[in-house]
């Protein structure tokens, strides 16, 4: 789904980096980045919001957004703003704390570990999902407390250093950033 806006406001272009200018109080996001968190390796041209600043798309022709990609052709990008957000402290092997924020607030939140790839997801909830996770080792469900949050402290093992994670909101079917155990 892209969205085509007919104005560019609050939208700039830095360097690679495409920037969704704050409003007061609010902080600035870079959007041009993969689901890793790692900003573009080359730059693009076009760029579009949603009216409502949760949907935004870009051109880039970054060859480290898609490793499958070959083609040299810049491709097109859509960045949910409104999906929830996975972020990791803590050493593997040990302890390792695992936030999930932007969820829905007291809906289920599911976590997978696994090797990094693409795989669409077959089954319900959340059918034609597509997840970067592939194919899910371990797979958990937690509640979202009212804010949207979940917090889950594990003990990782050796073997789980290097696994990729993801979470999916399960009522909104958005699907998190991916870290690296």
């Amino acid at each position: 789904m892209l969205f085509r806006p007919s104005f560019r406001i609050g939208l700039v272009f830095l360097g690679f980096g495409l920037l969704q200018a704050p409003a007061e109080g609010q902080t600035t996001t870079r959007v041009s980045v993969d689901s890793a968190g790692v900003q573009a390796n080359l730059g693009g041209q076009s760029s579009g919001i949603s009216a409502d600043g949760r949907f935004v798309t870009f051109e880039s022709a970054a060859a480290n957004f898609d490793h499958d990609d070959s083609n040299r052709v810049p491709d097109v990008f859509l960045r949910d703003r409104g999906a929830p957000n996975l972020a990791r402290t803590g050493d593997c092997p040990g302890a390792v704390t695992l936030t999930i924020s932007n969820a829905t607030g007291g809906g289920n939140v599911a976590i997978a570990c696994g090797a990094a790839g693409r795989r669409v997801r077959r089954a319900a909830p959340c059918t034609g999902l597509l997840l970067e996770v592939s194919p899910p080792l371990t797979s958990l469900i937690r509640a979202a407390s009212a804010s949207g949050t979940v917090v889950l402290r594990v003990s990782a093992p050796a073997g789980a250093c290097g696994r990729s994670v993801q979470a999916v909101d399960v009522t909104s079917c958005a699907a998190s950033n991916v870290i690296v155990l």
